[in-house]
């Protein structure tokens, strides 16, 4: 905001109109306004001595609550998104009777409401975990939003029990020697009932797929856990506290803004074994592959250096980037027929996720090259599909 300060004063203007809302009204009657989106703008103009400022008035309430859906360009890691949307859930429900279909467009996805009520319960909750499951468990529910928020409250309770029981696991890998920012995504994906569930199967329900879990994770045991194991996965580490990050890195690397690709393994001292930053070489678990491509519409800047050689380094071996800056990896086969096989796996992946790569087949090899047509450049759903390439491949010879 200081630096939003000292911009407006060296201008001597204000170019920017926020957005105002007609607020309830308060003890007096008086009628006052609030912004969704100004704080700072509005924060700032107040310590430089203005006395109005420009502002757009919306005539409806929910108006305020429309600003998440419309502001496409700013990338929310996933505890603020959770935040915001649980915190406009709220806000929501007191208005009227509507059902979180109502809102859809707003919310996004039925996953954050679940977990902005389990970030306001535990602000360290690791998230980043458990989203790729409940973005196949979730739906929005036909519930109005004052007792579908009870619901709500009933699934983050028994997900925070969950997480209670993965921490346990988690501290048992510790004490076994075995130390990673990966540890639970790890456990989580080692209990996840829908990773390899067939996607003509019945879709396992919110309560379903929690309570398989909770079973798996008492019957988890580490000591049956190598090393090998937690050095060929990945994904989403152990969050930590958002405030002992930079702004920077919050605003714009989302939930991966901590992740490594290097897992520290420490194994007992009696075993004699040393395993010390191993590259996560193979497809991540409850990484990158599980994440869906988005669409992009056009419009918004492509990845900034430092996070595209964040993601590449997730990536692991094998990717680089070419004299164009796209995203690329040489797949090699033992036949022709094999090369054919990956491109058509690849392909009906590709058609899936809306996200299409260059192919170039050959003989015994086939070259996969990304990027994002409509900015010329990289998004992060071009590392998406990049490892789900992986991933098709890793299945290939597992096949």
């Amino acid at each position: 905001m200081r630096k939003l300060e000292g911009v407006i004063g060296k201008l001597g203007r204000f170019l920017d109109p926020i957005i105002a809302v007609r607020a309830k009204a308060g003890a007096e009657g008086g009628i006052a306004y609030w912004t969704p989106n100004g704080h700072h703008r509005l924060s700032a103009m107040k310590t430089l001595g203005a006395k109005s400022i420009i502002a757009i008035v919306a005539p409806e309430a929910a108006a305020a609550y429309q600003i998440l859906a419309l502001n496409t360009e700013k990338a929310h890691n996933l505890r603020e998104k959770a935040l915001e949307v649980i915190r406009m859930y709220k806000e929501l429900a007191r208005l009227d009777d509507a059902t979180e279909e109502t809102y859809a467009l707003e919310f996004e996805e039925p996953s954050f409401i679940t977990l902005g009520l389990c970030y306001e319960e535990r602000p360290r909750f690791s998230g980043g975990a458990y989203q790729p499951v409940l973005k196949r468990v979730e739906t929005f529910l036909k519930n109005p939003l004052r007792t579908a928020l009870e619901i709500r409250q009933e699934r983050a309770k028994t997900l925070l029990e969950l997480d209670d029981a993965v921490i346990r696991q988690v501290e048992a890998l510790k004490a076994k020697g075995l130390t990673s920012p990966y540890l639970k995504s790890f456990v989580v994906a080692r209990i996840n009932p829908v990773r390899f569930r067939p996607k003509e199967a019945e879709p396992l329900s919110f309560d379903e797929a929690l309570d398989r879990m909770a079973k798996a994770a008492v019957k988890f045991n580490p000591e049956k856990i190598k090393m090998d194991d937690l050095a060929r996965s990945g994904g989403a580490p152990e969050e930590t506290d958002p405030c002992s990050m930079p702004s920077s890195a919050s605003n714009r690397n989302g939930p991966w803004t901590r992740a490594r690709a290097a897992v520290d393994v420490v194994p007992d001292q009696g075993d004699g074994l040393r395993c010390a930053q191993r590259n996560c070489q193979e497809e991540t678990i409850m990484g990158l592959a599980d994440n869906t491509c988005v669409p992009c519409r056009g419009g918004v800047p492509p990845l900034e250096p430092a996070r595209t050689q964040e993601l590449l380094t997730q990536l692991g071996r094998g990717w680089s980037l070419n004299q164009a800056g796209h995203l690329e990896r040489l797949y090699t086969f033992k036949d022709f027929s094999e090369a054919l096989a990956f491109v058509n796996k690849v392909g009906a992946v590709a058609e899936e996720e809306g996200h299409h790569p260059d192919l170039l087949l050959a003989w015994g090899k086939c070259k996969v090259e990304l990027w994002t047509h409509k900015i010329n450049g990289l998004t992060e759903s071009d590392f998406y599909m990049a490892a789900k390439a992986d991933r098709a491949f890793e299945s290939g010879k597992t096949a």
